[in-house]
């Protein structure tokens, strides 16, 4: 297809996307599933200006975004990975952009597809580009929240060192998310497991409770501290990753000090605070 003709084609495609919920559906099971197909084709097409494959991405994430979008491939979502690994930072946000609305439509039944987004997620933490990390951690978030995917985000491999890079990437806009889905995982039993029994991940996630992430504005730093001490009382507070925590004598002793000066200070919630000294309490009877 010439050029001009590609460009044209997709911009009428991009207007479609716009439309309402219902006409977005009939384009897209009246074409078989070959809309979205297309859309990757010329996102994937290394020698098609930028704004065509832009547009094609921009499409593809209006057209998923439809209430009625169904079961997307696994394969899809691995397209859109490479596009993110292997193009331009210009590129790889529309890519993140689209995978994390792909994440959204998802359920938890369709695992293979919620497979490769977790695992495209780890990949874009490490990006060099802020845009695509701040999805990643968006992504994340909006997994953890859903109790029936935290075994899935268990089972891929590299998760929680990830997350864990994740939380102290000192930018607000990617730290806040993070922890967020850190504390998620650890209100249930196997993310509390997982995450006590990882000493690397435990270790700093207690280091970056005592600076507060100073890097950060002070207005985040304090929420992101207080997020970071609701996770651990969660740990704490939950048996089974209590007693992994009990092993681990210098962490442990660091979350004992730890909890006790956020208990006694004067930043933070009260109810936080006196949860802490809980913690604090339940810490103690192991000393």
């Amino acid at each position: 297809v010439e050029l001009d003709i590609q460009d044209a084609a997709v911009a009428s495609i991009l207007s479609l996307s716009t439309v309402t919920v219902e006409t977005r559906t009939a384009i897209m099971y009246n074409m078989e599933g070959g809309l979205l197909d297309r859309l990757l084709m010329v996102a994937e097409d290394f020698t098609a200006p930028d704004y065509s494959r832009i547009c094609a991405l921009h499409a593809f994430t209006g057209f998923v975004k439809s209430e009625n979008t169904h079961n997307i491939s696994a394969d899809k979502v691995l397209r859109l990975k490479n596009l993110v690994c292997y193009s331009s930072d210009l590129i790889a946000t529309r890519a993140a952009i689209a995978i994390k609305a792909v994440s959204s439509v998802l359920s938890s039944s369709d695992i293979p597809s919620v497979r490769v987004v977790l695992e495209s997620a780890v990949e874009m933490s490490s990006s060099s580009c802020l845009q695509v990390v701040m999805f990643s951690a968006r992504l994340l978030r909006e997994q953890a929240v859903d109790l029936s995917n935290h075994s899935s985000m268990l089972g891929t491999e590299g998760l929680l060192s990830a997350m864990n890079n994740l939380c102290h990437n000192h930018h607000p806009s990617v730290t806040h998310p993070a922890m967020e889905a850190l504390n998620a995982l650890a209100r249930c039993r196997i993310g509390a497991v997982a995450i006590s029994k990882d000493e690397l991940v435990l270790s700093a996630l207690v280091e970056s409770v005592p600076s507060a992430s100073s890097e950060l504005p002070s207005d985040t730093s304090s929420i992101v501290q207080q997020t970071t001490v609701q996770t651990i009382i969660a740990l704490v507070m939950n048996n089974d990753s209590f007693a992994a925590i009990v092993t681990q004598r210098d962490t442990f002793v660091k979350i004992l000090m730890v909890l006790a000066s956020f208990g006694c200070g004067k930043s933070g919630k009260i109810e936080l605070r006196n949860e802490a000294m809980k913690a604090v309490a339940q810490l103690a009877e192991h000393l």
